[in-house]
């Protein structure tokens, strides 16, 4: 029967430096987040996805979609022009003043 446990190679292993630390890893699959609204706070979020439906001619605007491309736009995309940095300027400070005055 074979030994299970090769005990000089786990020695060997155990000696050895460390290997030096690198970038950690970029996690692959998605994140999963959860947010509670007020009711009022859903309907005019679900009034407005449903008016967006209309304007673009689909049968529906999900609401994980408009929050999407609400992050898309507030933490991710590099603005290419002098109007969506100004847009983009707006929104985070109109964002920031809400998050204070919340506090």
């Amino acid at each position: 029967m074979p030994k299970r446990t090769d005990y000089r190679a786990a020695a060997d292993r155990s000696s050895a430096p460390p290997r030096p630390r690198g970038k950690a890893a970029m996690r692959t699959t998605p994140v999963r987040t959860t947010l509670d609204l007020a009711p009022e706070l859903h309907m005019d979020l679900k009034r407005w996805c449903n008016a967006a439906a209309v304007e673009l001619h689909q049968p529906d605007v999900p609401l994980v979609a408009v929050l999407r491309q609400l992050v898309h736009l507030l933490a991710v995309e590099v603005p290419d022009d002098e109007e969506h940095e100004e847009f983009r300027t707006l929104l985070a400070e109109r964002v920031r003043e809400r998050l204070e005055q919340a506090r």
